[in-house]
């Protein structure tokens, strides 16, 4: 199920995500502990959401960060367990990404992903979202970061 996003999910889903969640997250803020990157995704998005199992446990966290008005940037962390519920992530992920543009709280979505991981990219060109560019070492480690748009 999918309910609002609530700071003790945040902080599950932190401690057990997959290796390309923790990739990027050192990658875009190196030196910080998961505790602290739980309370950012909180903190600093303007929509946000977690996927929670039948069992109660938190599976997935995701939402939307507008940098100005109109583009928002769009960003998911899941843990292995999100191998077991893809059909409910994406529907909710489809409506989500269809309710921000046809209510105009949106006309440009973004997300950045890791070039290295191919997950990441096939999940952003699922819902339409297009590489735009790629940025030669923008991680703090020197990684290479794919732009990905939709504009609708």
């Amino acid at each position: 199920m999918i309910v609002e996003l609530t700071l003790a999910d945040a902080l599950h889903v932190i401690a057990h995500m997959r290796e390309s969640d923790r990739a990027a997250m050192v990658a875009k803020f190196p030196g910080m502990s998961r505790e602290r990157y739980a309370m950012e995704r909180f903190t600093a998005s303007d929509y946000r959401y977690a996927l929670i199992a039948r069992d109660g446990e938190p599976v997935a966290i995701g939402g939307a960060q507008f940098a100005t008005r109109g583009v928002a940037t769009l960003w998911l962390i899941a843990t292995e367990r999100l191998d077991r519920h893809p059909v409910e992530l994406v529907r909710f992920a489809r409506k989500f990404v269809r309710t921000l543009l046809a209510e105009r709280l949106a006309h440009r979505l973004q997300g950045y992903v890791l070039s290295d991981f191919d997950i990441c990219r096939h999940f952003a060109e699922a819902f339409g979202f297009r590489r735009e560019a790629t940025i030669p070492a923008w991680g703090a480690n020197g990684e290479d970061i794919d732009i990905y748009g939709l504009v609708g």
